[in-house]
This record gives C-alpha cells, sequence and structure tokens, in this order.
C-alpha cells in the first residue's frame, strides 16, 4: 500500500484488473465496479459491497474514505454467499485494519507535497498492562488544496478546488487473556472537510427534437437538445469557477466494531457487530463552472428580459445509520470435510431534508414573473391569462426568495432497511488433489420509506437466495484450477422523490423497484511457479445480469406536469458480460520486483428499454438500447509495474525505486453510448532510501499530468434558457453533463519514522 501510494479507491481500482471506479461529483456518489456490474442509477445502492474489518457500510458519501493504517485490503469478484454478510452482488471490498502489536512500536510519518500538500501521521502500538490487553491508535492530519485554482475572484470565494481536509483516528484494543478466547473493539471517526468538486458542464449538442416532429404520435411545438455526442473535453487548471459560498461538504464519519471469537472442542465461534454513522452536508457550486447562468423573465412593462446569476446547491444532514450483527460457528479446518453456518441481522435508518438551490444575485428591479415552456402573457395589474408562466415561478422563485433556496433541513425523509439471513457452508476434500465446496445465504430483506411533509410513504419485503458452488484440482502444491458458478439477488427497493406539481401541489414519487438477478459462471487458474519467484491468476468468466434498476426521466405524473423534471428508478432491461483477467508477480533476481495486470471485457445490453430515451430521435419509439455497452465500465484495463531495491553502503541501507502505470479504456457515460468518456494513462514513481528504522521517499503522482475526465452524468441547468442565450419552451431545464476532472501532477517528500 505504502510502496503504490494506495491512498483511495481510484488508487485501488488502478491496480485490480476487472475493477474500475468513477466519483462523479466529489464524494458524493463514488462508484466501485466489479467485472462491469455498474450501478446503472447513479443515486442506488452499489452492487459491490464494501466491508471495514468486515463489517458492511453502505452510506454512499462515507465509502471513499481516508483509508489509515490498514494491513491489507481485499478485492473479492463474483457473487458472494457465506462468507460476506449483505449485497455482494458482484463482489466485494474489505479494509481490514493493522492489528496490535505484542511489543511497543510506533511510527511517525510526515508528508510535504505541491499544492499545499501536508500530512502528519502519529502510530502507536504495543500492550497495555500485564493481563494479555493490546492497543493500536493511529491520528492523522492530511491537507491538500487541489489541482485547480478558482477562476472567480469575486467575494466570500474559495482560492482552490477540489481539496480536502482529513482530520481521522483510527484505534485497536485487542484482549486475549486466555488461548481460547480473543476479544477486538475498534473505533473509526474522520472529520472531514472537501472543497466543492472539481467539475464542469457541456451543454447537449445532438438529439435534436425538432418542431413538427412526431414522438409517441404527438408532433412538437418545440426544438429541444437532449444529449451531448462525443468525447467529453479536458479543462485548464485554471478555468474552472466556483461561485461565492459554495464551501463544499462536511463529512463526519464513525465506525466501531465489536468481534469476540472462542475455540472450541470442534471449532470456532465468532460474533462481530457492527455499527457506522455518516453524516454529510453541503454547499456545492450548482453553475457547475459556468460561473453565471441567464434565466429569462417577464418585466413589469410585459417585456422580456434576461439576468445571470450563479447557484449554490444547499444540503445538510443527510444521515446514514447503520447497526449488524453476525454469528458464525466454523469447524476444523484440519478435517477433510469443513462447515460453517450462522445468522446475521442487519438495520439502517437514512434520514434528511430536501436540497435546495440558492441564487447569488437579487431579483431586478423590474421583475414580474419566470415563464415556463411557453411565454407570459400578462394584462396589469397582472391578469395572467396564460398560467404556464407560474410554472418557472414554482420552478425558481424560491431560489431568490428563500435564503435557503428551498432547502427543508430535518428527518423529513426517512428510509429504513433490515435484513434478518441465515447462511451455510460446506466444503469437502473427496481426494487430496480435488475440493469441492457450496454456500448460500437466504434474506428476508424489509424496506419502507416515509416523506413527513406530504405523509406518503410505503414498505414491501423481498425474499431474497444467494448461492456459490466450485470444485477445485491441484495437480501440484502451488498450482489450482478452479470452476465456480453462483447466483445472487440484490433487493427491491423505493426511490422516494419529493415533487412539486406545475399546479403548485406537493407530493411523493414512490419509485418502487423489484430485486435484480446475477448468475455467474467462471473458470481459472492459480499458481506459483519458479521456487515461488513468478505468481500467476488467470479468469474467465460469463455473467447474465436480468432486471437491472434504470433511471427513468419523469416530466408529467397523470397528466399534470412537475415543476422540475426527477429521475426515478425501476427495473429496466437485462445485460450479458464475458471477459477474462491476468495478474502475475515476478521476482526475477533479487531486488527487482515485477507485476501486470490486465482484463477484457465485453459488458452489453441485451434487452432494455429506457423511457427517458423515447424522445431521442435515434432511439424513437421505443426506447431500446439493447446492444450497447454498460455505462461506467472499460472493455480493456491494464496496469504494469517494477521496483529496484539495492543495498547502499556496508549498513542497513536500500536505495529503492519504483514505477507503476495504469490504463484505463474509454468508458461511455450513459446507456445511448454517445457520450465518451475517453480512455486514459496514469503513471506514478517513487525512489528513496530505505532502513531498518526509517525512511524519506521522493513520490510523483499522474506524472504525465493526464487531464482526461474521470466520469459524467446527465443532468440539466438550473435555468430556462441555455448558456448561448437560447429561451424558446424547449430549453426549459436545458440538458447537459456535468463531467468531473482528475488530480493533476502531484509531488512531494514523505519520511517515516519507525521506533
Amino acid at each position: 500500500i505504502e510502496a503504490r501510494g494506495i491512498a483511495n479507491l481510484d488508487d485501488v481500482a488502478a491496480y485490480t484488473p476487472g475493477l474500475t471506479f468513477s466519483n462523479v461529483l466529489g464524494e458524493f456518489l463514488p462508484a466501485p465496479v466489479i467485472r462491469g456490474v455498474a450501478p446503472v442509477s447513479i443515486n442506488g445502492e452499489l452492487n459491490t459491497a464494501i466491508f471495514v474489518d468486515g463489517v458492511f457500510v453502505s452510506g454512499r458519501e462515507g465509502i471513499n474514505f481516508n483509508q489509515l493504517d490498514l494491513e491489507r485490503i481485499e478485492v473479492v469478484k463474483g457473487p458472494q454467499a457465506a462468507l460476506y454478510g449483505r449485497n455482494a452482488f458482484s463482489g466485494a471490498i474489505n479494509y481490514v485494519s493493522a492489528k496490535p502489536t505484542d511489543e511497543f512500536k510506533g511510527k511517525v510519518v510526515g508528508t510535504l507535497g505541491n499544492d499545499g500538500k501536508l500530512l502528519g501521521q502519529l502510530t502507536v502500538s504495543g500492550p497495555i498492562g500485564d493481563q494479555g490487553l493490546k492497543g493500536r491508535l493511529s491520528v492523522l492530519q492530511d491537507g491538500w488544496d487541489g489541482s485547480y485554482k478558482n477562476a472567480y475572484a469575486g467575494a466570500g470565494s474559495k482560492v482552490n478546488i477540489g481539496g480536502y481536509d482529513f482530520k481521522t483516528l483510527n484505534g485497536t484494543l485487542l484482549w486475549d487473556p486466555i488461548e481460547t478466547f480473543s476479544a477486538e473493539l475498534g473505533l473509526y471517526i474522520s472529520d472531514d472537510r472537501i472543497d466543492t468538486p472539481a467539475v464542469s458542464t457541456i451543454a447537449a449538442n445532438c438529439e435534436d427534437q425538432r418542431v413538427g416532429q412526431q414522438i409517441r404520435g404527438v408532433p412538437l411545438t418545440t426544438s429541444r437538445l437532449l444529449n451531448y455526442c462525443g468525447e467529453l473535453p479536458s479543462v485548464a487548471k485554471n478555468s474552472l469557477i466556483a461561485a461565492a459560498g459554495a464551501t463544499g461538504e462536511d463529512r463526519h464519519l464513525v465506525r466501531s466494531h465489536i468481534k469476540l471469537s472462542w475455540d472450541l472442542a470442534s471449532g470456532t465461534l465468532d460474533a462481530l457487530t457492527g455499527y457506522s454513522k455518516v453524516r454529510q452536508s453541503f454547499r456545492v457550486d450548482g453553475t457547475r463552472n459556468a460561473g453565471t447562468l441567464p434565466l429569462t423573465y417577464q418585466t413589469t412593462t410585459n417585456t422580456r428580459a434576461t439576468l445571470r446569476t450563479g447557484f449554490v446547491q444547499v444540503g445538510g444532514n443527510d444521515i446514514t445509520e447503520e447497526v449488524s450483527q453476525e454469528l458464525r460457528f466454523s469447524s476444523d479446518r484440519n478435517q477433510a470435510l469443513r462447515y460453517s453456518f450462522g445468522a446475521y441481522y442487519y438495520e439502517t435508518v437514512q434520514t434528511g431534508g430536501i436540497d435546495g438551490v440558492v441564487a447569488t444575485s437579487p431579483l431586478p428591479s423590474n421583475f414580474q414573473a419566470f415563464c415556463g415552456p411557453a411565454s407570459c402573457i400578462f394584462i396589469p395589474p397582472a391578469t395572467l391569462l396564460n398560467p404556464t408562466g407560474f410554472v418557472g415561478d414554482l420552478s425558481f422563485k424560491p431560489w431568490f426568495t428563500d435564503p435557503l433556496g428551498g432547502a427543508v433541513f430535518g428527518d423529513f425523509l426517512v428510509d429504513k432497511a433490515s435484513a434478518p439471513q441465515v447462511f451455510g457452508a460446506l466444503e469437502y476434500d473427496f481426494t487430496n488433489k480435488i475440493t469441492g465446496s457450496v454456500d448460500a445465504r437466504y434474506t428476508e430483506e424489509k424496506r419502507s420509506y416515509r416523506d413527513t411533509r406530504t405523509n406518503v410513504g410505503a414498505k414491501d419485503t423481498w425474499d431474497l437466495l444467494s448461492w456459490r458452488a466450485s470444485l477445485r484440482y491441484k495437480p501440484a502444491d502451488n498450482v489450482t484450477w478452479f470452476v465456480a458458478a453462483a447466483h445472487s439477488e440484490k433487493s427491491g427497493d423505493f426511490d422516494p422523490t419529493a415533487v412539486t406539481l406545475t399546479n403548485g401541489t406537493r407530493t411523493t414519487l414512490p419509485g418502487a423497484f423489484d430485486a435484480e438477478k446475477l448468475n455467474s459462471f467462471e473458470a481459472g487458474l492459480k499458481a506459483e511457479l519458479l521456487d515461488r519467484r513468478v505468481s500467476i491468476g488467470l479468469d474467465l468468466y460469463y455473467l447474465d445480469w436480468s432486471d437491472i434498476v434504470i433511471p427513468q426521466v419523469v416530466t408529467e405524473i397523470n397528466g399534470v406536469g412537475l415543476a422540475v423534471p426527477v429521475g426515478v428508478d425501476i427495473n429496466g432491461g437485462d445485460a450479458t458480460i464475458k471477459g477474462i483477467e491476468f495478474t502475475m508477480v515476478a521476482r526475477p533476481m533479487r531486488g527487482l520486483d515485477l507485476n501486470f495486470g490486465m482484463s477484457y471485457a465485453e459488458p452489453e445490453y441485451t434487452d432494455a428499454r429506457i423511457e427517458s430515451f423515447l424522445n431521442f430521435p435515434s432511439y424513437a419509439p421505443t426506447g431500446d438500447v439493447s446492444g450497447n455497452q454498460i455505462l461506467r465500465t472499460s472493455k480493456f484495463q491494464g496496469n504494469a509495474g517494477f521496483q529496484i531495491t539495492r543495498g547502499v553502503g556496508s549498513g542497513d541501507r536500500d536505495f529503492f525505486l519504483r514505477s507503476d502505470v495504469a490504463f484505463r479504456g474509454k468508458q461511455y457515460a450513459d446507456a445511448s453510448n454517445q457520450t465518451i468518456i475517453p480512455e486514459s494513462t496514469n503513471l506514478n514513481a517513487s525512489l528513496g532510501l530505505r532502513a531498518d528504522d526509517w525512511s524519506v521517499e521522493l513520490w510523483g503522482r499522474n506524472l504525465t499530468n493526464e487531464d482526461v475526465p474521470t466520469g459524467a452524468f446527465r443532468d440539466v441547468y438550473f435555468s430556462n434558457t441555455t448558456p448561448a442565450g437560447v429561451h424558446n419552451g424547449g430549453t426549459y431545464f436545458p440538458w447537459r453533463y456535468t463531467i468531473s476532472h482528475p488530480r493533476r501532477t502531484t509531488y512531494g517528500v514523505t519520511f517515516r519514522y519507525n521506533f
């Protein structure tokens, strides 16, 4: 982890074939993707489960956390059943904290780098008293200004964009008073300040609905561009803009666990209790690098006029709190027949208010009304002949008249989930070379939601079964061939969305959808060769994914329009994914280490239709995207690296030089495959001196200054006018893409001292 400079999920994915990662809006929507099973709904629950010390965590805003004092990072590919506690639909990532030591030890780490990089870390570990109690504690402060300078110089604006400041504690107590019993208590706390993200926007340029065109049998009366076609552009380091008041994200994480283990005569009994809480509030730039946007309004003299304003999105006190309890009995591992079984319970509550938008400029003195899809027509003193004028006021006016821009703070939206489960596994050595295993997990998933403002709510239950079977053949001690089949099911849910209708009524869309299903078939090889100087892994797999949850844009309910269009999740299609992965780690000679990894996949929709594409001329009248590639996945991914270590002088000092390169193939930002995230290559390197108790390292990340976007998603400008000034009816909330940009070249020096 230290040698490769792994600090976040993006780094983990760069060196793991078959794992990609995108983070399309700061730390709001991180999405690790194993073997192309991407969460198509950007706001939905992940398909890759995240665990910390074996405890499942679900709060999206907190999964790409500050990785402090880790022993290892495990990436388990393919559907899981008995091994992991929850939602390992396509695989799992488990972070394992370093454990307390039998002797007193410590480490001090200091880093100084460009763009304000400043890190300090202290770790101490060792026995506490003489009753078998040991402890380990790490504290860290890590700050960085970000790669991009804010081109907006107005009062109250931040100088930098994309930086962060983490204050983190990670501690463990381990008590083993006797050989047959141990107890572990873990606690992780992090107080994070994250700048408004390094994002920009680009306006739609294709899929033009034209006047007179027939869409679902109805002739259009306006023209509107609906999508962006082509490669998404990069930006210069000094060209991004964040409006005044866009201070970024405040995030507070608390995670803890208690693990009790008893060694019994026939096996081991483990009890694992977990707790996690993520609290987030934010004020981010809603113009996404536009600075200001034009809004068309009607004046008091019944003429059209345009005002320009910035927008700040406001959200506060969104909380995800979860508890879990697992009991597991595992038989003696030295027997030919091995088994485990147990029970698991999980509960989460997500609460939050309603996000708002605040305009940074006041309404003009001659303001009378915002116009909706059609022109406002007034006869003084304000007799409204065309009620569509109210649509604009419902949508935009609170952003100017309410200090919170329509945001509602408090526990108004409440989502709950509980999941009692039972699981079991059997493993048997048929011979000393052939082993078979089968495991399964049954879940009764209960979910509910309630909007306390509208008193709208619902609840439902899904019965889920996941299983996995494998057969392994070992022709030699260090060679294993394997085949495996697995099935997993991901619970259905609700996607409640509070909306305002054009008649002023407020309600909540339930957005109910059913469970997704995934069948996996896999074969491969793992081997250590040439006296264990070469280690290789080869996997071939085929996945059949059905009932995929895909967001659909809703513009009306029962013939009544929405003031602001929203996306609602539904089951929208099926897909297949086939691929191959290869890894190699080698030490051909003393002091030279090599690594190589690659993956190739074909993630393709086989039968999928997207309601919001019905209006795309290219996809009308069915919205069929069958044959297209799944979004946020790369067909090809690769990495390679080397490390040279040489002794210096006659002491214990070593010189080391390491370099790693990671390649990610192009991706598509949505199911239309019209919007392209270009391929990217990232080069890292480090060199330094290392002794038994100290090291000094010069390091550089993204040394080629790769500026290709890292992700994107389709949304709308907060306006009734395009950035180019067009304000006809088809530009009411014009379509745009929000584009996330990478960290540029960073470099620095790190000093470590062990004591």
